[in-house]
């Protein structure tokens, strides 16, 4: 049977979705359902089988077909030339209709099609239609900006992990401002597609799940520019910059051709399975897809209920009486719509499920997946509901250890796409059967090389970058650097040299990229001291020598004690003031102060600020500068008094240093006593007037971490 949904699954590890609006059908009960507790994850045997066999549903290939960022609720880039893009068979006609022009082309040998459409101004909602061999409706556009927001776990950080998440969530009614999260995925080649991903608007809980920097980015663009934003949530935690650059620009990178011809050797000798791979995947066929549950056709709504069972869902095997049990369960239900879920896009959600399930709706497969780690959800095309008596069976197969659900009740539901809270509950009694018991999956040993971002250069750029080329976009905001502090000399060329590939992947030239400069972390020392840290943070700054690239500083709102500070609300601030400044030409001070030039006088260094706005101003009750360090040519350095002269002057000194010749400030990992700013309250960049070697110079990227 093919399947004629398609299956979007979210890969938010610890997600919670909130239902709470109606009941499945009238003889399900509320007052029925029990906690269950969600410490459901454990190992298995091996961690990367979880990623490594996803299968999403079969689409015919005669079929036209779209990338998933297009799709109902997207947010357009205005005031561009629009690029929209698909697949389909080879010479097949397909139309595109938008804003009451058509655009017409011709499918090509690769099984691509592309138009470029006509540029459109701010607004929406709009729909629209792509015709082929048949038809796909994208309903609810915008028209605005749409930025990227990338980078590593900081950027990644959730609103429910900001201290005030949760209120945000309940006054959040932003239902112009829309996210498309894709599913993490590393790859040796450039992907036409995300594994997974559907636009959000930022309403309700929908935020919790949204990175905070980009929300509160967005909250000031927004407030400011009036039109929808769109956020493309791509990011990592943990990663380097080597994994976001493509392959060919890290060939231009004379340190890297060593390790591009390493890395070459490395994917040939796991392109291909192992032995251990081959049994595991004749188990899956013999036993997965080769059933006689399958063969009987358990899933057609007229099966013969007399051999089920009343059963709670959700809850494990082992709570259901099926301990040590492998093999298929099914499990069934019925449910309604309500009147306001007709005609409406409608998901599926599920929770997690462990280890494979296959989901039909009224008979058709909407749905397939096969790891235990992925928050579950799958499109429900309107074709295939009626409004009363739907029935949603899902055959849950165990291969090793633990299986079943791993969620709790009100995790499980059938919602409208354009409002997360708004759900039909099918948590509680489900009928249940049990199918034919089947040994253990001989679970092959992977290596985990394959699966982690640091070990495979391009990997991320191929997997969450390059499926969104070549789309409009008004810019890129970009939170890393963490990972590459032990590399920071090198940061220098890989930085800019990531900035230049983006723009010439994307093809819009010097669009606005705007970077976080690292938050002060780490211990403080107590006499100056050479830093990582510091370093990366010189080295971001070696791309303000590009067009239309700024930063946010954050040198001041860090935590000694975790990478992760909490204050996202200010850099998202700080970010939107720089893209005021860079990408809607508004002529304010957008940053805090940058060293521009030196003068030594006697025993004296006056240091010249730039981006002073209204002047300098020290940030502390008592009037005192910190944090700056003074050093003769004996490169020592001590810590040293300041003052300012006048609105963009200061002058440094230390009565035990009488022939000065180099200045640094805030040079630390944590440099937590800084106070210089300019009187708009923006902190003034670390710097250093010296260009004598750092820590970090000749650390160069390696392929294995």
């Amino acid at each position: 049977m093919k399947p004629t949904c398609k299956a979007s699954l979210n890969t938010n590890t610890d997600e919670n979705y909130t239902a709470n609006i109606y009941h499945a059908h009238s003889q399900i009960h509320v007052d029925s359902i029990r906690p269950i507790k969600n410490n459901y994850l454990r190992m298995k045997k091996i961690a990367a089988f979880t990623t490594l066999f996803f299968f999403a549903v079969l689409i015919t290939t005669a079929d036209v077909k779209m990338p998933l960022v297009f799709s109902s609720g997207m947010v357009l880039q205005r005031d561009k030339e629009l690029r929209i893009w698909g697949f389909a068979d080879d010479k097949e006609v397909v139309t595109v209709t938008f804003n009451g022009q058509d655009y017409k082309t011709t499918t090509g040998a690769s099984g691509k099609w592309s138009v470029i459409m006509q540029p459109a101004g701010a607004g929406g909602p709009y729909e629209m239609i792509i015709t082929g061999r048949n038809q796909i409706k994208i309903e609810d556009i915008m028209v605005g900006d749409v930025w990227i927001c990338s980078g590593q776990s900081n950027m990644e950080f959730e609103m429910k992990r900001f201290p005030y998440g949760k209120d945000s969530a309940k006054t959040a009614k932003y239902r112009d401002i829309r996210y498309f999260r894709p599913e993490k995925n590393v790859s040796y080649t450039p992907q036409s597609d995300v594994k997974s991903g559907s636009w959000l608007p930022a309403v309700g809980d929908n935020i919790l799940n949204l990175s905070a920097v980009a929300y509160f980015f967005a909250l000031n663009i927004y407030a400011d520019q009036k039109v929808p934003i769109g956020l493309i949530s791509t990011n990592w935690g943990g990663t380097n910059i080597e994994t976001w650059i493509s392959l060919e620009s890290l060939g231009k990178i004379a340190d890297f051709s060593p390790v591009l011809k390493e890395y070459s050797k490395v994917v040939k000798s796991y392109s291909k399975p192992s032995k251990d791979e081959q049994k595991f995947n004749k188990w899956k066929d013999d036993f997965i897809y080769k059933g006689s549950d399958l063969k009987e056709k358990w899933y057609e709504p007229q099966t013969d209920l007399s051999a089920w069972q009343d059963g709670f869902v959700p809850a494990k095997f082992t709570e259901s009486g099926l301990k040590g049990f492998t093999g298929p369960v099914w499990y069934r239900r019925k449910f309604d719509l309500p009147y306001l879920f007709w005609d409406q896009p409608l998901e599926l959600r599920l929770g997690k499920i462990d280890d494979h399930c296959i989901v039909y709706i009224n008979g058709t497969q909407v749905g397939e997946n096969f790891t235990k780690d992925r928050w579950l959800t799958f499109e429900v095309s309107q074709d295939i509901l009626k409004h009363q008596d739907n029935e949603v069976v899902i055959r849950i197969t165990n291969v090793s250890d633990e299986g079943g659900f791993l969620s709790e009740p009100d995790q499980l539901n059938i919602c409208r796409k354009s409002n997360a809270s708004n759900c039909v509950l099918l948590g509680g009694t489900w009928k249940m059967r049990k199918g034919q018991s089947v040994k253990p999956a001989p679970m092959p040993e992977f290596t985990d090389y394959r699966q982690k971002p640091n070990n495979n250069p391009a990997g991320l750029f191929n997997g969450m970058l390059a499926p969104f080329i070549p789309m409009a976009i008004k810019g890129v905001i970009w939170y890393q650097g963490e990972s590459n502090a032990s590399t920071a000399y090198q940061y220098r060329t890989t930085f800019p040299a990531m900035i230049k590939d983006w723009r010439w992947k994307f093809n819009q030239g010097d669009f606005p990229f705007i970077f976080v400069q690292l938050a002060n972390y780490r211990s403080p020392v107590d006499e100056p001291a050479e830093s990582e840290w510091a370093e990366l943070r010189e080295a971001q700054n070696e791309a303000l020598n590009l067009p239309s690239v700024g930063t946010a500083l954050a040198i001041d709102i860090g935590e000694a004690k975790d990478i992760h500070p909490k204050n996202k609300q200010e850099v998202g601030r700080r970010l939107a003031l720089t893209a005021m400044h860079i990408a809607y030409s508004k002529e304010l001070t957008y940053s805090g102060p940058f060293y521009a030039r030196k003068s030594v006088e006697a025993n004296k260094i006056y240091i010249t600020f730039k981006n002073t706005g209204s002047g300098l101003m020290v940030k502390d009750r008592y009037g005192y500068l910190k944090g700056f360090t003074i050093a003769g040519d004996d490169k020592k350095f001590k810590w040293a008094k300041a003052e300012i002269l006048n609105d963009s002057t200061i002058a440094v000194y230390n009565p035990e240093v009488s022939k000065p010749i180099a200045v640094r400030y805030g040079w630390a990992d944590n440099p937590d006593d800084v106070n210089l700013y300019n009187k708009e309250g923006l902190p003034a960049s670390p710097f250093r007037t010296d260009t004598w070697d750092g820590i970090t110079k000749g650390k160069k990227y390696k392929l294995y971490k």
